[in-house]
């Protein structure tokens, strides 16, 4: 296939999705220093296939990418690690994801969080199906 079709492609899986993420954060209010919709619409064709017992989120500032993951992922538990607990974002995070049922707020290192909570996972030190970094 070339790039031309397989640009097709992903113009037609992307459409065939847009729909179903569009009523998936419909009552997502928009954060200013959130990850943008584009970025996690990204993120959903991505992980489409992808049916994570659990996820790990580093930087969660206001919450905007934790309050997607958690409506993406419901049956995953979804563990928040924000190093910053003085952090102006720390209320407003807690108020947006506080009837998120799968999801854990923590704060602290995450080089360091990460290890334990992997350790402590189902399968010890259980490799991630699914790594993406969005700045």
């Amino acid at each position: 296939m070339n790039k031309k079709n397989n640009y097709a492609a992903l113009i037609q899986q992307a459409k065939k999705h847009i729909k179903a993420f569009s009523i998936l954060i419909k009552d997502i209010e928009y954060e200013r220093k959130g990850i943008l919709y584009s970025e996690m619409f990204f993120l959903y064709l991505s992980a489409l296939n992808v049916k994570p017992d659990r996820i790990i989120e580093s930087g969660r500032a206001r919450g905007q990418s934790t309050l997607i993951l958690s409506k993406m992922f419901p049956a995953a538990k979804i563990i928040s690690i924000e190093y910053d607990q003085n952090s102006e974002d720390v209320e407003i995070s807690k108020k947006r994801l506080s009837k998120c049922k799968n999801v854990q707020l923590l704060f602290g290192d995450a080089t360091i969080l990460f290890p334990k909570i992997l350790k402590n996972g189902k399968n010890d030190m259980d490799p991630c199906q699914l790594t993406v970094a969005l700045d």
